[in-house]
């Protein structure tokens, strides 16, 4: 099969940051910043869509997983689950938790740029490119000293919408997309 995608640049986006506000119950407000600096080329020929791949580690993340999946497709993403118990017994480059050198090959193989994870915390990128660990906003759950540890390659890649937001935000989403 020939590859007819051109070279021709159709639409470029340079430090692209979406946010938006989050009402709390009564008059609270946080701002939630859903991305930050992306860039990206589009080229004549080619498709760009949002989809989410759900990556099951270990036999007991099956129910985990399926949930996983239930929630990217109530938020309207089509997500794949993926089965790659193999690839967390393989030593990777992405620091004390070999998960995420398995799901960062899972994704490669499927042209994902990013990952997301439900570990509990913040990413911040300085004017320097450099990522920083925070911890999360309900410091109930805290992993940032565990993440802090990942390499910055992976940081780059890696997308924590779990940290912003408190346990009880988290239940009433969670009843709210019936899962």
């Amino acid at each position: 099969m020939e590859n007819h995608r051109s070279e021709e640049e159709i639409l470029t986006v340079k430090g692209l940051s979406v946010s938006f506000t989050q009402y709390d119950r009564g008059f609270g407000r946080k701002e939630i910043q859903a991305v930050t600096d992306l860039d990206l080329r589009i080229r004549s020929g080619e498709i760009v869509a949002v989809v989410g791949a759900v990556v099951r580690l270990a036999p007991e993340q099956a129910e985990a997983a399926q949930r996983a999946k239930k929630a990217a497709e109530a938020l309207g993403i089509e997500c794949i689950l993926l089965n790659a118990e193999a690839l967390a017994q393989q030593p990777g480059a992405a620091g004390a938790w070999p998960q995420f050198a398995a799901l960062l090959t899972a994704a490669d193989k499927l042209g994902i740029q990013y990952i997301g994870s439900s570990s509990r915390a913040r990413l911040e990128v300085g004017t320097d490119g450099v990522h920083t660990v925070l911890p999360p906003v309900d410091a109930a759950r805290d992993d940032s000293t565990a993440l802090a540890a990942l390499p910055q390659e992976t940081l780059a890649r890696l997308l924590l919408p779990l940290g912003e937001f408190d346990a009880g935000d988290l239940a009433e989403l969670a009843q709210e997309l019936q899962l």
